[in-house]
């Protein structure tokens, strides 16, 4: 694996990904969304790992229809 980021370690990029909105299960994700959407965000850039029809209508039916 290439890694080129100067500010955090390998360790500590994980550790940012892991304690952020998009990996997690759909609560954790939807309450990461909200918690921008309530400072007034109104666009994400989403980006799926491994993206399967499964993850989306799970995406769908679990994190969408609860941020809104």
């Amino acid at each position: 694996m290439t890694y080129k980021r100067k500010d955090k370690t390998i360790e500590q990029y994980i550790e940012y990904l892991v304690e952020g909105i998009t990996i997690g299960n759909p609560e954790k994700i939807s309450k990461g969304i909200r918690t921008y959407t309530d400072i007034g965000v109104t666009h994400f850039i989403l980006h799926f790992i491994g993206l399967n029809e499964r993850a989306l209508r799970l995406f769908h039916s679990k994190v969408t229809k609860n941020v809104n």
